[in-house]
């Protein structure tokens, strides 16, 4: 049977993977974005603010282009935006929308009103995973960087 200690060990070792998956996805849809393989196709509106969904032909959609030179600078200028958004893990990943001819992958963040999604233990509080994560950067003598756009 773990002790307390190894199994809050094990919970943070859990977190951390669920945390780096996260990240990644986040990294992943940040890439195809600049490549050119995601572009925005829709908005969402929520209650908790607004949601920008992305598709393209790697998710079965089309190829979305602007009809002219103006919309094509904008979708451009939102692509570039949001990828350095999502590297800054200022926007995450919050799911995908799928649909009967494509799917496609919703990002979020604060500058849209709806919060970045946050990676969590399934059977695990928010609050504790926060804590024992505190407790362990004072441990090691790390700082937590403030997420979010600096300005």
């Amino acid at each position: 049977m773990p002790t307390a200690n190894g199994e809050s060990e094990n919970i943070f070792r859990v977190l951390l993977g669920v945390k780096a998956v996260h990240y990644g996805l986040d990294l992943v849809t940040a890439a195809l974005i600049v490549t050119g393989q995601l572009r925005p196709s829709g908005v969402f509106v929520v209650p908790e603010g607004s949601l920008i969904s992305f598709t393209g032909p790697v998710l079965g959609g089309p190829v979305m282009k602007g009809i002219d030179m103006n919309a094509s600078f904008i979708m451009t200028g939102l692509e570039v935006v949001t990828a350095v958004l999502l590297i800054a893990k200022v926007f995450s990943t919050t799911g995908v929308y799928i649909t009967s001819g494509r799917a496609s992958i919703v990002v979020a963040g604060l500058p849209l009103g709806a919060a970045a999604s946050i990676a969590n233990v399934p059977g695990v509080k928010p609050g504790v995973l926060n804590q024992y994560e505190r407790l362990l950067m004072k441990y090691y003598g790390l700082k937590r960087v403030k997420q979010g756009l600096r300005g």
